[in-house]
């Protein structure tokens, strides 16, 4: 992350740091898929109460929002 990081503040690049990165990206992505398959799966998580009265408000205002461009 941190390679990543340096290179992404970077503010001019050049042929070269633009290749670099690429590579760099593509490494990163490889390694935070790696890390969802094994260490995520390890975890059996749940939504917080909170977290589920939000999520229930978004798709009650999604709704509501869609049944007003459909009645207009």
């Amino acid at each position: 992350m941190a390679h990543w990081h340096g290179l992404a503040k970077l503010r001019m690049h050049s042929d070269l740091t633009l290749e670099i990165m690429d590579h760099v990206m593509s490494a990163l992505g490889q390694q935070f898929r790696q890390f969802k398959g094994t260490v995520c799966n390890a975890y059996e998580t749940h939504k917080l109460g909170q977290e589920v009265r939000a999520c229930a408000r978004r798709c009650a205002k999604k709704e509501m929002n869609q049944a007003g461009r459909k009645g207009t």
